[in-house]
């Protein structure tokens, strides 16, 4: 759980929460961080990933359909598959949902 799932657990109380990555190291280190954050297990499910299965995958489709709200944080680098994150998006969302993406503009200065 980074800090942007950490927030919007304890500051927005969303019913229900799915924080992903494709890396199994990074998963287990939010494992960690839901724990002494006080994250519930109930609520809050941690899915290993890679947004390029989406466009191949019905049972990701399926589990990951009608959300209301997808929320990217730090998720754009070299390399992305943008395009990928984009079937995912507009596959994802419900009606009226909402893609917030959240890109720090000191990323690339040195």
């Amino acid at each position: 759980m980074g800090i942007t799932s950490i927030f919007v657990n304890q500051h927005c109380s969303p019913r229900s929460l799915l924080i992903n990555d494709y890396n199994s190291k990074v998963l287990a280190n939010a494992r960690g961080n839901l724990k002494l954050n006080g994250g519930s297990e109930e609520k809050i499910q941690i899915m290993e990933f890679d947004w390029r299965e989406y466009k191949s995958s019905p049972s990701l489709q399926n589990r990951l359909q009608n959300m209301q709200v997808i929320l990217g944080s730090d998720i754009i680098y070299a390399g992305t598959p943008f395009e990928d994150l984009i079937h995912l998006v507009l596959g994802s969302l419900g009606s009226g949902g909402l893609f917030i993406l959240q890109i720090s503009s000191d990323r690339h200065k040195k």
